[in-house]
């Protein structure tokens, strides 16, 4: 849709132009019962494309006919192998199979033919009829008689055919679920088979899966019938040492039988002087006894005590004494000195027969170094023994001191030396002055003596070390204090006041004080008029408002004013009136209304600048039809001229211009008598029906239309047969809109 606006004061009526667009297919044969006029939605079955009807502002209803090219189908939605939705069958257009060719020429008068020239063409995907191509008629209709191809597949769900009618060359497309399906199991290896459905028309594989062999007791798969060849076996024994083998892979018995052995044998225990034993048993406990064998000794030194060792006879076997036991003295070798404390080593006495061991103890033999100085205040000597044993011994110097000299202005200085370890030092210390009595030399300083017992001496001169009395007023500006010195210096210091100003305090609305003083006791007051700070103003009442006023001296009161109010802007809030909030800085709001006013005539309030008079009047850009193959013509429901002015307006007059060669007939005709291809068109609206042919035609309406209302369009068409599919205007439509009187 395409709004168009005009001021009225400016305009009186306005034409407002939309575009007739018609969408068609060839056109098979009239209806009998048609007459070539209108067919709307309730006509009847819509056979093939049908009315796309669009517009800028309204949307078509999805119920309308003509939002998409449909043609009759087989049930169901099919899905294409690339995952899209199956085609629409339609009829096959090949020369010679398929509907008919463009007619060309006159239609011969039924009742004079003899319909000698006569051809079946397909009318739709289910019947053909005997078309007589003297006359253009078709003379009888009848179902098609198929052919069928084979199935081959045509998506993961479906398979398809294709059918040929035998009479009139009609050819498409049959579809079919995979509904029927076939199954069939095959070995591919030792262990698994492949189990593959089929769809038992087309042949094609839907599915596969893959399963283990199930093996029945000779040795068969139960679903391929694979027979497995016993590539390896394992065995277990069932009682004793009677024992199977079978298949790892269908558990199948291959071999059985029964071997003694291995055995587990016990451990070796003592059994006589020459012989032990131990037990024989078979690992899978049918039969168990004794194995015998003689001693295997060697002669064996037991640690009997530190002097002397046991002598016996072992076997290793069974871990048993062999015979009697005798005596005889260890035989020791030494190990060399070691240290063990600080006062002892120690060395081992190992028996080489028996093995027998223990340590043997003594002192150390120590031999001492030299003093060496080890710092300032010790020095050290290595003690040592033949074991390896060494120490540190350490020890404080023995020092011998001269006497103290001077060493400058800060410290004397004397010789330390230790006559053990040869050690020798210089020590320094600062002075130990003793301080002389203090004499005062000028105003500002005295001086004093100071000496040490290492015969330095010096003199010290500092500033004096004042003490000050208490200050006392000797005027308005100056006060005076006592100075002296503990050497005896004393002198009269006099300065100006250290003045120190008090806080302001209110004595009244308009007045505040302090009072100024200095620690000597002097003091004085000063009075002055307050310095104001105000806040912001508050809401007090409908008339006033207030703010609180201040000192910095505590001082605080309110004040009242009345609200100096600041009007707002102008808005429309109706046909009539417009209005504005007026404010005041303290926050307080009114609301103020008046009535629009044009004093200037320009159609806009001189206040708000409303739109006092509008006219707005909203039609569709096109108007859209279609045909079918059977003559059949589709108008959509839903065009509308809506009236968005401010009052009612009128539609005066329609106009009709055709366009692309088309020629405008009047309303009434009856197209079956038309032409092919003609171009010819009937047009109809609100019942102002074109009456003329021609290439245009005005005509007089009066159809008034509410403020904020519509009117519907309802229009319809006569159209003459088309060879070819159609898709282009064939009118203009001029709609004269005026204010309503």
């Amino acid at each position: 849709m395409k709004n168009r606006h005009a001021n009225a004061k400016r305009i009186i009526s306005l034409m407002l132009v939309c575009m007739l667009a018609l969408t068609a297919l060839p056109t098979l044969a009239w209806a009998d019962d048609c007459e070539g006029h209108v067919h709307t939605e309730d006509g009847g079955e819509i056979l093939h494309d049908e009315i796309t009807g669009d517009s800028e502002d309204e949307p078509e209803d999805e119920s309308v006919a003509g939002e998409t090219n449909s043609q009759e189908k087989d049930s169901g939605d099919e899905t294409g192998e690339n995952g899209e939705s199956a085609p629409e069958r339609e009829p096959v257009m090949e020369a010679g199979n398929g509907f008919a060719d463009e007619a060309s020429g006159g239609l011969m008068p039924t009742a004079s033919c003899d319909h000698s020239d006569t051809v079946y063409r397909a009318i739709s995907p289910a019947i053909h009829s005997l078309f007589c191509n003297v006359c253009g008629k078709d003379i009888s209709s009848s179902p098609h008689n198929f052919s069928y191809g084979s199935w081959t597949n045509y998506s993961s769900t479906q398979h398809r055919r294709t059918r040929t009618c035998s009479t009139c060359g009609f050819s498409d497309y049959e579809y079919g679920s995979h509904e029927s399906t076939s199954e069939t199991c095959r070995p591919i290896s030792s262990s698994q088979h492949m189990i593959t459905v089929s769809c038992r028309e087309c042949g094609v594989q839907i599915s596969s899966k893959f399963g283990n062999h199930s093996f029945n007791a000779s040795g068969r798969c139960t679903y391929c019938d694979y027979a497995c060849t016993h590539p390896s076996s394992s065995r277990s024994y069932t009682t004793g040492c009677d024992w199977v083998d079978k298949c790892t892979t269908c558990g199948v018995v291959v071999n059985s039988g029964t071997t003694h052995g291995p055995y587990s044998y016990g451990s070796w225990s003592y059994y006589s002087s020459t012989q032990h034993r131990r037990t024989q048993t078979c690992d899978y406990g049918d039969w168990s006894g004794y194995d015998y064998a003689s001693h295997s000794t060697t002669t064996s030194y037991g640690q009997y005590s530190s002097t002397q060792h046991s002598v016996r006879s072992y076997c290793s076997e069974c871990g048993s004494y062999v015979g009697s036991t005798s005596y005889s003295s260890h035989s020791f070798t030494y190990g060399s000195w070691t240290n063990y404390s600080s006062t002892q080593h120690r060395r081992t006495k190992t028996c080489s027969i028996c093995g027998y061991s223990e340590y043997e103890y003594e002192s150390h033999s120590l031999n001492y170094g030299s003093w060496t100085s080890t710092g300032s205040s010790q020095h050290q000597r290595t003690v040592s023994c033949s074991c390896g044993y060494s120490t540190t011994e350490t020890a404080a110097h023995t020092l011998t001191r001269t006497a103290w000299t001077s060493d400058g202005a800060a410290q004397h200085k004397r010789t330390a030396s230790c006559g053990t370890c040869g050690y020798s030092t210089t020590e320094k210390e600062a002075h130990s002055l003793t301080d002389g009595a203090w004499d005062s030399i000028s105003d500002t300083q005295h001086q004093r003596t100071k000496s040490c017992s290492c015969g330095y001496s010096t003199t010290e001169t500092k500033s004096h070390e004042l003490t000050y009395g208490s200050w006392t007023p000797t005027g308005l500006s100056r006060h005076k204090r006592t100075v002296s010195c503990s050497c005896g210096y004393s002198t009269t210091q006099t300065e100006p006041h250290d003045l120190v100003t008090g806080a302001w305090s209110s004595v009244s609305d308009t007045q505040h004080q302090r009072t100024t003083s200095c620690s000597c006791g002097y003091s004085t007051t000063e009075t002055t008029s307050h310095s104001l700070t105000y806040g912001s103003w508050t809401q007090h009442d409908a008339t006033q408002h207030k703010r609180t006023k201040s000192c910095s001296c505590g001082y605080s009161g309110t004040e009242y004013d009345a609200h100096n109010m600041v009007p707002g802007r102008w808005v429309s809030v109706s046909d009539t009136q417009h209005s504005r909030t007026n404010a005041c800085e303290c926050g307080h709001t009114a609301t103020e209304a008046a009535s629009h006013a044009d004093s200037d005539g320009d159609g806009n309030c001189d206040s708000c600048q409303y739109l006092m008079t509008r006219f707005s009047v909203t039609v569709p850009t096109s108007l859209n039809l279609g045909m079918s193959q059977a003559g059949q013509i589709y108008a959509a429901t839903t065009a509308q001229i809506v009236n968005n002015s401010t009052g009612a307006v009128t539609v005066t007059g329609v106009k009709f211009t055709t366009a692309n060669g088309w020629t405008l007939v009047p309303y009434t005709t009856n197209m079956a008598d038309a032409k092919v291809n003609s171009k010819r068109i009937g047009f109809t609206v609100n019942g102002a029906a074109s009456t003329v042919t021609g290439s245009t035609e005005a005509k007089t309406t009066a159809w008034q239309i509410a403020k904020g209302a519509s009117l519907p369009l309802d229009y319809a068409a006569v159209v003459s047969a088309t060879s070819k599919a159609v898709n282009e205007q064939v009118l203009t439509v001029v709609f004269v809109v005026g204010w309503a009187s």
